[in-house]
């Protein structure tokens, strides 16, 4: 990650590296705000703005990718190309968990060939309830 900022001619600042401690592989998936107050703890002067253009440049430079769980909040994760997943995301708290496969793989490529259609991205997340809250319903 450092090298990608290095080679984009991005300094590495103590605050950039704080904000990319945030994200780990199979790490929680934070919203500009999450990260933000994460930051604020080790950098108290940190803006808003600033983690959001941190977070843009991070996400320009192919390090973080963007989420929407159709909450009006964007979340972030790491964006290996080796880490290609989807979700399974609570509608109550918007926890989000990981799935370890890919449904795309379960569409017959015949399906595809016939409609003289080739995929060059997609995403699938599903949404319902965590065990947490499918009780409190």
């Amino acid at each position: 990650m450092l090298e990608k900022l290095k080679s984009g001619g991005y300094r590495i600042t103590p605050q950039r590296q704080e904000i990319l401690k945030c994200f780990r592989p199979g790490g929680k998936h934070y919203s500009a705000e999450e990260v933000h107050r994460k930051v604020r703890r080790r950098f108290p002067n940190i803006s808003l703005d600033t983690v959001y253009r941190n977070l843009n440049t991070l996400k320009e430079l192919g390090i973080i990718q963007a989420l929407n769980f159709e909450d009006g909040k964007s979340r972030y994760e790491l964006a290996w190309e080796d880490a290609h997943h989807h979700h399974l995301i609570c509608l109550k708290c918007g926890e989000s968990q990981e799935l370890d496969f890919c449904p795309l793989k379960f569409i017959d490529s015949d399906l595809l060939r016939d409609r003289d259609f080739k995929v060059e991205r997609h995403s699938f997340e599903i949404y319902g309830y965590c065990s947490g809250c499918a009780g409190k319903r």
